[in-house]
């Protein structure tokens, strides 16, 4: 039941087959376990987006780019939302931090 992965993998399984509720469940049982977990943070950021839960996933989005700043995935998806809310200035910030993150050297 501590294993933190187990939540991960479990709740990524319900929100593909549509049961974004089970996996937002799922989720937040997962970060009670590791609260410092990114990818947690990042996947119940986008079960939350598809609820229609707006605040929660900026949230999580945030959360999860400040445990990993360089989680270049998490950077994109809440640049996506801030720009899609109208917050143009924090958007180009973390677009920016994807594309220097996915750059090719």
């Amino acid at each position: 039941p501590s294993l933190s992965d187990a939540y991960v993998n479990l709740g990524r399984l319900h929100h593909q087959l549509g049961d974004v509720a089970a996996a937002i469940v799922l989720y937040r049982q997962g970060l009670q376990h590791a609260a410092d977990d990114p990818v947690i943070h990042f996947n119940l950021a986008l079960a939350l987006e598809d609820a229609k839960e707006t605040d929660s996933a900026l949230a999580h989005y945030d959360h999860a780019v400040h445990l990993d700043p360089n989680f270049a995935d998490a950077h994109f998806n809440l640049g996506r939302l801030l720009e899609a809310l109208g917050r143009h200035e924090q958007a180009l910030r973390h677009l920016l931090a994807y594309r220097r993150l996915t750059k090719k050297k």
